[in-house]
């Protein structure tokens, strides 16, 4: 069975391909194909018809005036005149069928167009027999009406073709017979006879196939665009239903040519409309260079995977959203097709997640782990400027837990990095790095400067007990400076600096700040 499917299919495809074949008279092989072009260019055709019989007409019945120069026989003259005027009624007949608002259809058309062509062979024949011996005077207007029948009269049929081969011949024949022309004045009037036909043959055939072909052509073109467009348009109604927003711009300039309801309502979130065909793809790009690494990536392969970007709605609204593209070709022209995934609430929680992974809790200071990052930072942008270290614990805070609480502790401490925050500058980074344990880096700063805000910072702190639930508390801190010098290591030798500097501050009665060069 499938290999009985496949013969069928191709023999299909070889009728297909016989029906746009053409035969030896420039027309098409099939006959339903010739009538289908034929019908597609009537108008064409009955345009020049129409011409064909006023101008062919009017020429035969104008050439009764040679017939006056060259006969003197009246009754002759009167005779020929007849065969004359009949035919130019034939043409004129032919130009009133083939008018624009005529019902008459292709058939109607052929035969009174071989009607014609049979009038003017036959009249030529017999004005060529009563020429006597005048007929060299045929000879031009044989010629000329041969040519003009072969370039400009459209062949329906095949009888079209072969009613001139027939007009030379008989031609041939009468001047054989009535002139007994000498062999060379015969052998030249059958070669200008021949070489006309040959000649309006191969012109008429040509013209025929070229036509056809064009038609073909056009015919392809027109189905292409048809198929094109149907694909477009359920292009567009799949997109419109599809959930993900998908939007269509060109691929040089930017201009977007289609947007999906989806589309719309993101990037128009009040409204289901967006006036997308005066929009710009740049224009909803936040940060340049992510458009400038999407069109790289287009260029270079053509798509883009998958890649987070921030773009912006027509209210200029921040949304984060995971776009993947691709090139396509759209309404004829290169074009790009993007899908929208909006993660707005996904990056405001990995962005949440990851403030609270270098964020205290309690005391919403940067904790451990923000603090050496904030230091790396610092150490690559100090340069040859001093970086600074205080390191500060809180005097017998075990105590305060154990006879007020954790909750009091708590208390302390949220309130002692507000106090030490004060005493600070903007740019200081200020860290929680242990249960009592605070930090601080302090940029453009040297060892003296940095004791200076070391001991204000311990005086404002231990100046003014802190009241807590009616009560005073009061709270000192012991305090180690140290320089955090160069290299991979200098933060933790700052910190070893600063602990031990720290711990003597503690040994020497605690509420004070000790200092420890490298």
């Amino acid at each position: 069975m499938p290999h009985r499917r496949t013969l069928h299919a191709a023999a299909a495809a070889t009728r297909r391909g016989s029906a746009h074949a053409l035969n030896r008279h420039g027309m098409f092989v099939d006959a339903r194909m010739e009538r289908a072009y034929q019908q597609a260019v009537l108008a064409v055709t009955r345009s020049r018809l129409r011409l064909f019989g006023l101008l062919g007409g009017a020429v035969f019945l104008l050439a009764a005036l040679l017939d006056a120069a060259v006969l003197r026989d009246r009754v002759l003259l009167g005779e020929l005149f007849g065969i004359r005027l009949g035919i130019f009624g034939l043409g004129l007949l032919l130009a009133y069928l083939a008018r624009p608002t005529a019902r008459s259809g292709l058939d109607t058309l052929r035969r009174a167009l071989i009607a014609f062509e049979l009038a003017v062979v036959l009249g030529l024949s017999v004005i060529t027999l009563n020429y006597h011996g005048a007929a060299a005077y045929r000879v031009v207007p044989l010629l000329a009406v041969t040519l003009a029948f072969y370039a400009y009269l459209p062949p329906l049929t095949r009888a079209n073709l072969w009613l001139l081969p027939m007009l030379g011949a008989a031609y041939l024949a009468e001047v054989d017979l009535a002139y007994q022309l000498s062999p060379r004045s015969m052998a030249m009037v059958a070669l200008l006879v021949l070489l006309a036909n040959l000649a309006g043959w191969q012109l008429a055939v040509r013209d025929g196939r070229a036509r056809r072909q064009a038609w073909l052509a056009r015919r392809r073109v027109r189905r292409e665009v048809r198929e094109r467009r149907g694909a477009e348009r359920s292009l567009r109604r799949l997109l419109e239903v599809c959930p993900v927003p998908l939007v269509v711009n060109k691929a040089r300039g930017g201009d977007v040519l289609l947007a999906n309801r989806a589309a719309r309502l993101l990037f128009n979130p009040g409204r289901s409309q967006l006036a997308y065909r005066q929009a710009n793809a740049s224009w909803f790009f936040v940060r340049r260079q992510e458009q400038r690494a999407m069109l790289g990536a287009l260029r270079s392969r053509g798509l883009v995977r998958s890649a987070d970007v921030r773009l912006r709605t027509v209210d200029g609204a921040p949304i984060d959203v995971m776009l993947a593209a691709r090139c396509l070709r759209y309404d004829g022209q290169p074009a790009v097709i993007s899908s929208l995934v909006e993660i707005t609430a996904r990056k405001r929680y990995e962005q949440e997640l990851h403030r609270l992974s270098e964020t205290d809790p309690l005391t919403g200071l940067r904790n451990r782990r923000g603090f050496f990052l904030d230091a790396e930072a610092m150490l690559d942008r100090a340069a040859a400027r001093p970086l600074s270290l205080l390191l500060m614990d809180v005097d017998r805070f075990k105590s305060i837990n154990d006879s007020r609480g954790h909750g009091v502790g708590d208390l302390v401490l949220q309130m002692l990095a507000g106090r030490v925050r004060a005493a600070l500058r903007a740019h200081d980074v200020l860290a929680r790095i242990g249960g009592e344990e605070f930090a601080v880096l302090m940029p453009h700063t040297d060892l003296d400067d940095a004791c200076v805000v070391a001991e204000r910072i311990r005086e404002a702190v231990g100046r003014h007990a802190m009241r807590i639930h009616g009560q005073r508390l009061p709270v000192t801190l012991s305090i180690g400076v140290s320089l955090v010098g160069q290299g991979r290591m200098a933060i933790d030798n700052a910190l070893s600096r600063a602990d031990a500097a720290m711990y003597r501050a503690k040994e020497g009665g605690r509420d004070r700040v000790e200092a420890q060069a490298a």
